[in-house]
């Protein structure tokens, strides 16, 4: 045989095997790829209806009164950046926890979850006192109108009060992502957004014989929907959790170099989240100090908020597939076995 003859029999063989390995690789295991597309869908869902909450409180109180609008458009910016903020922990402990998900391994997610909640509750203490302090020098960033400041303000005094909630709603519903428990983060998110949309419609404008409270009315059914949503997280830690098996004792448990590798990853997650809501903050202190700034947060606003509901689709994409690569691992199965 000629040589340039066995040369391209063996080219010939090595392009029929890399073509059935590519073949393998998108027909075989398809419990993993099922696995995988279940998470996407429920985390990418669960995402949009957790950023509805307070586009509710836009789309509703605009029929109320543009200034009153353009004043919880303001607020609501500040809170999109906190949002990203505690979303970033949440999605490091995402990232590291499922590492020992896939070995089996709940001790260290359950550190790993102390270090984020702790984490969370700094963010939403920190923003809750800042707000406090200086309501009206922090929206007299995003608007000169003294009108519409004063409708923020009103608007922030009631809101505050669910920073915290938020805070710790969110990373421990991103723990159980960590053990891919997603259904309930669904569940959760679609009642506190009922809620927050059943209150809102009877406080704004005073429907069915309630007082008319107009941005308050917002607020409040924000904080209320905020305050069940944290609720029945706590019930489910309680009552119905078996995978996790949170105990009180795990609480006085500290591993001190977990929490410092866990901080440190953290870092950069929040880094990340903190240029992409600062961004969208910006826009909204740029347009509220324009000519006519009530308008332009208005429309900002309303753009923003479903630009950023598209957006978390590619979060979701990489949660499902942490999630999904733990079931890998927690099968004991390797690259190679999976494809």
């Amino acid at each position: 045989m000629k040589i340039e003859t066995f040369c391209k029999l063996c080219y010939n063989k090595v392009n029929i095997d890399q073509k059935r390995e590519a073949c393998m690789l998108l027909t075989k295991d398809k419990d993993f790829y099922r696995s995988f597309w279940r998470l996407f869908f429920m985390i990418v869902l669960q995402n949009a209806i957790v950023l509805s909450v307070n586009l509710a409180d836009n789309l509703m109180i605009g029929g109320y009164s543009e200034t009153a609008l353009s004043g919880v458009a303001a607020v609501n910016s500040l809170q999109f950046l906190f949002q990203q903020l505690t979303i970033g922990i949440g999605d490091a402990l995402v990232t590291m926890g499922s590492q020992y998900w896939g070995q089996g391994r709940t001790a260290p997610i359950k550190q790993l979850g102390k270090a984020a909640v702790l984490g969370g509750a700094f963010l939403g203490v920190l923003l809750f006192t800042l707000t406090s302090l200086f309501p009206y020098q922090i929206l007299g960033l995003f608007s000169d109108s003294a009108e519409i400041i004063e409708q923020g303000v009103q608007y922030l005094s009631i809101v505050r009060w669910t920073y915290l909630l938020f805070a710790l709603s969110t990373t421990l519903l991103a723990l159980l992502r960590t053990v891919e428990i997603v259904r309930i983060s669904t569940i959760v998110s679609a009642v506190a957004l009922v809620v927050n949309c059943s209150i809102n419609y009877m406080l704004i404008e005073g429907n069915l014989g309630a007082p008319e409270l107009g941005v308050r009315g917002a607020a409040i059914g924000t904080l209320i929907a905020r305050a069940l949503e944290f609720c029945i997280i706590l019930f489910y830690y309680i009552f119905i959790d078996k995978r996790l098996r949170v105990r009180k004792q795990d609480l006085f448990v500290t591993d001190f170099s977990l929490l410092c590798d866990y901080y440190k990853h953290c870092a950069y997650f929040v880094m990340v989240s903190f240029i992409f809501g600062s961004s969208v903050a910006l826009q909204n202190v740029i347009l509220g100090n324009m000519s006519d700034s009530d308008f332009a947060m208005s429309i900002v606003d309303k753009m923003n908020e479903v630009s950023n509901n598209f957006a978390i689709s590619s979060g979701g994409l990489g949660e499902a597939l942490q999630r999904s690569a733990s079931s890998m691992a927690a099968a004991n199965n390797t690259l190679d076995e999976t494809i």
